[in-house]
């Protein structure tokens, strides 16, 4: 009992804790090694930041709100030449209370989770053909991780960055893909998770983890197959999370592709 509980906890764990923290790791060395490659490249992050910013701070701001969070001060753009910051919200909340330390953890992660789901948006907006395309592949990829086939579990990871570079590359001939592309640029680029967001929403892990805990304890001994529903349904769930956040790390992966060519020529110059 204790043990199956155990294992299912912790796959939840690392589907809404684990693979958020590492995307958001992995995004933000991404665009770090994309402005090195620029030679710093103060002026595309200035000029990227105009639409990535303030999708960032607003993605905090919302939680805030759903939360019940009170926001004290927020700046969607301004570029602070000495601390490098081009934003923030600063908000304050009641310690004693539980549903307002909770959100600490969603404030937080704000920015990769809904960030994503914008990018999303963006996909099914201007490349409608290869969103179609990619979303058969994430359904399959989600199927996969539900049902806990481990083969097709790596398999699937490669298989939705395959199929996401494939669909983009069929729809190139278009404008909208060149649309697509610099707005998905200009928002991936600026996921990244601060220090400070990590540090925000890590004092609310241990709510987050208790408050699960109950429920999956709760659940289980609740006549019925709902402990069964409830676990099968997270697991989608967070397969589909996963494979949504692998879409925003593979676009991050594109922007060094793009800048790669750019830093060699830069080099060839110089010499």
């Amino acid at each position: 009992m204790w043990r199956e509980l155990g294992v299912n906890l912790l796959i939840h764990l690392i589907y809404f804790v684990g693979v958020l923290y590492l995307v958001g790791w992995g995004i933000h060395l991404l665009s770090r090694m994309f402005y090195r490659m620029l030679g710093g490249g103060r002026l595309i992050c200035m000029a990227t930041g105009l639409i990535g910013t303030p999708i960032h701070e607003l993605s905090h701001a919302l939680m805030c709100l759903l939360f019940g969070h009170r926001i004290r001060e927020m700046r969607l753009y301004r570029f602070d030449r000495q601390s490098g910051v081009m934003g923030y919200v600063n908000h304050t909340y009641d310690r004693r209370n539980f549903y307002h330390i909770m959100g600490n953890y969603f404030i937080g992660i704000a920015p990769i989770f809904l960030g994503t789901l914008f990018l999303c948006l963006l996909m099914r907006l201007l490349v409608p053909d290869a969103y179609g395309q990619f979303s058969l592949y994430l359904s399959d990829f989600a199927d996969w991780q539900a049902q806990g086939y481990v083969a097709e579990q790596f398999l699937g990871v490669g298989a939705v960055f395959i199929s996401f570079l494939t669909v983009l590359l069929n729809a190139i001939h278009g404008w909208q893909f060149w649309v697509f592309l610099l707005l998905a640029l200009c928002v991936s680029l600026h996921m990244s998770l601060s220090w400070g967001d990590i540090r925000s929403s890590l004092t609310a892990l241990p709510v987050l983890i208790f408050l699960l805990s109950v429920i999956h304890i709760a659940l289980y001994f609740l006549p019925g197959e709902a402990y069964g529903v409830f676990t099968r349904a997270l697991n989608l769930a967070g397969a589909y999370l996963a494979g949504i956040l692998l879409f925003s790390l593979a676009l991050s992966l594109c922007s060094l592709l793009l800048a790669l060519p750019i830093a060699l020529l830069r080099r060839l110059c110089r010499r």
